[in-house]
């Protein structure tokens, strides 16, 4: 017969890697399960890779729920090949439960997502604590839900999109998230997500955060109570044994002094209930003031990651970012002055690098002494419904065709970076989940072990300067030649340090287990 349910949140695997312990739980699924569970809607949540499912495995899984409504979750434009292909594959094999799809990539791609795929019913924009239950009362009732607010649907011939919802002003009036998956992320011990604002007030033209906020009316940025945010981690420490969070916040230092001062008073609230946690924050480099990173530190701030995004002054200015190189290493100083471990998020590759931006962005990591394998794979990720989409696709730039990502792709203008990059991907793509050797966010590492990371690093960017000498040194016709051998050479090299950097963690292990 099946399991009955009236709603079923979906999380897939963007790609199989995901799998295991870079799986994570979904906060936003949770938000809109309690949202329809405080109505009185019965919710199963199936976060398929904390599960450690495969795609099949979940496509049997789900087949056996008997659900009227199924709701997907698209955080991020990779997922949209793999979304729409397990949406396609569950519909050949009948069921006429609705589907439909939220997330800040579904909103922005909405157009896409439902013209190209007619297994979709419907696409959740914006913020859906709201929208979600309506809907789903509509479906349990059996009457029209085509007038919604904050939702999309295709036409006879076009994509319908309804009014927006305006962006939901008080956070404090949401029901605390369903944490059906706290168990499964504790397994693996992976750190429990919070939230304790939403929306930057920012205005970045690559992101497709700021661009779905502002799609809304209202306040972008909003901040829950300090302690109630605190008393969810004390709650979530009590009844789990969480230790270690995630502020999920896309700005956790928010605008100016109201942000600062809200980051206090979470500090404070935490430290008041002396609370034994660790936690990782996102945040923006204008925003990190001494004061408040040491009052941080002080209630268990581990990791910050800072959106560097470039280190060259004109790729700032053309992604809108309202920052300077100065500015970064400036926050990148002040939190490493008071222990906290820096991760730093900065594109070395766009449609216009070139070798030289390439060679400042490396000089900037290593100044800033917060080297991640992810840094040599960075580049500008161009997202449906953001300024540099409408004008890298009005140059003709970006292809109009997804690649199997669900991204975007383009060439780098400059022949020589365009190899550059190629290389890159090439040579260190062994460590692209560097977390095997070094663990993010740390909890408790040993000061030996983070001595070992910095050396690791210092030598992985000895690798890519070498790189980029050579390719300053060589003409286009010259690299071409020579490519394949060069990506040989010091692909050979970085294995080297992977498996010599493996074995000096193992032997520091065993004296650490004496």
């Amino acid at each position: 017969m099946g399991i009955r349910v009236d709603a079923l949140l979906v999380r897939l695997p963007e790609y199989e890697w995901t799998l295991g312990r870079h799986a994570q739980e979904s906060l936003g699924i949770g938000y809109v399960a309690a949202s329809l569970r405080e109505r009185g809607f019965s919710v199963e949540i199936i976060n398929a890779p904390l599960l450690g499912w495969s795609r099949t495995e979940a496509l049997g899984e789900i087949r056996k729920r008997r659900a009227h409504l199924i709701g997907f979750s698209m955080p991020a434009q990779a997922g949209f090949y793999p979304l729409t292909g397990f949406i396609r594959d569950l519909r050949s094999r009948g069921g006429g439960a609705h589907i439909t799809v939220g997330g800040i990539a579904a909103t922005l791609a909405h157009e896409s997502l439902l013209r190209q795929h007619a297994g979709i019913d419907s696409v959740v924009l914006g913020e859906g604590e709201e929208t979600a239950p309506e809907l789903m009362g509509h479906i349990s009732l059996g009457t029209d839900w085509r007038d919604i607010p904050g939702i999309a649907t295709m036409g006879t011939r076009k994509v319908i999109r309804n009014p927006l919802r305006p962006l939901i002003p008080n956070l404090d009036a949401l029901s605390l998230p369903a944490r059906d998956t706290v168990p499964l992320a504790l397994r693996i011990d992976h750190e429990v997500p919070i939230m304790a604002s939403r929306g930057c007030a920012a205005r970045c033209r690559y992101c497709a955060i700021t661009s779905f906020y502002r799609l809304c009316r209202g306040p972008v940025w909003r901040m829950r109570d300090p302690d109630r945010v605190a008393e969810e981690m004390a709650a979530l420490r009590r009844d789990y044994g969480a230790y270690k969070f995630s502020f999920i916040d896309d700005d956790f230092l928010g605008p100016g002094r109201r942000g600062e001062e809200h980051a206090t008073a979470i500090a404070r609230a935490i430290r008041r209930r002396r609370l034994d946690v660790r936690f990782t924050i996102l945040c923006r480099p204008d925003n990190t003031k001494g004061g408040v990173i040491r009052e941080l530190k002080d209630a268990g701030l581990v990791t910050a990651f800072v959106g560097v995004e470039s280190a060259h002054g004109p790729t700032l200015d053309w992604f809108g970012k309202r920052t300077t190189l100065a500015q970064s290493l400036a926050a990148v100083e002040r939190f490493h002055r008071y222990g906290v471990k820096v991760e730093v998020g900065l594109m070395l590759f766009h449609p216009y690098s070139t070798l030289g931006e390439v060679a400042e962005g490396l000089a900037a990591l290593r100044e800033m002494d917060s080297v991640n394998i992810t840094n040599f794979f960075d580049e500008l990720a161009i997202y449906d419904g953001t300024p540099l989409w409408d004008e890298l696709k009005g140059k003709g730039i970006i292809r109009r065709r997804r690649n199997e990502d669900g991204l975007y792709p383009y060439r780098i203008l400059d022949r020589k970076a365009e190899m550059l990059r190629r290389i890159f991907f090439r040579v260190f793509s062994f460590a692209r989940h560097s977390d095997a050797l070094f663990p993010n966010p740390p909890a408790r590492i040993p000061e030996s072990v983070n001595r070992l990371h910095k050396r690791w690093s210092s030598d992985l960017l000895d690798v890519a300067e070498g790189i980029v000498t050579e390719f300053v040194r060589l003409t286009p016709a010259q690299l071409a030649l020579r490519l394949s051998q060069m990506a040989d050479h010091y692909a050979r090299r970085v294995a080297q340090l992977d498996s010599a950097y493996a074995k000096l963690l193992a032997i520091q292990a065993g004296h650490s287990g004496k």
